[in-house]
């Protein structure tokens, strides 16, 4: 079996700067830099679709920033490749009637006062799994459920 592979193009945001309707068909390239004061409109999260899932899980930020899954077992989430320490990562999972089996949170996860949150046995929930250090410590807050 042979291997077709492709350089992607990249592109300094410095380029866009006076383009008025700019299109990227490539990768955006920040060259390491922060890019501040912009407005971002019409954008998507990447999802990792897990669908049915009833062993341990890692979902891995470089998958996705977006996780959904029904369960069908008890299982736990672990959370991988998030980015380096120093740069903040929120993770979004989505569940399909995620109160049905106990779901398990990543080792160590701050809910904070309230505690870790119910999640509906019939319906859907949204929570995020929060990290500013890496992954070294992890705080979750649930979002929305029905």
């Amino acid at each position: 079996m042979s291997t077709i592979s492709q350089a992607i193009p990249t592109f300094n945001v410095m380029d866009l700067y006076s383009d008025l309707s700019p299109q990227l068909a490539a990768a955006l390239d920040g060259l390491g830099e922060e890019i501040k004061n912009f407005i971002m409109g019409d954008f998507s999260y990447i999802e990792k679709a897990h669908g049915n899932l009833g062993t341990n899980t890692t979902f891995n930020y470089t998958d996705g920033n977006w996780h959904s899954f029904t369960p069908t077992a008890a299982f736990t989430i672990s959370i991988g490749a998030y980015p380096v320490a120093g740069k903040p990562a929120i993770l979004l999972v989505y569940g399909t009637n995620p109160g049905l089996y106990t779901v398990t949170d990543p080792a160590g996860t701050d809910w904070g006062a309230a505690g870790a949150p119910t999640l509906p046995a019939s319906g859907n929930a949204l929570w995020a799994y929060y990290t500013p250090d890496g992954g070294t410590t992890t705080k979750g807050k649930l979002l929305w459920s029905d």
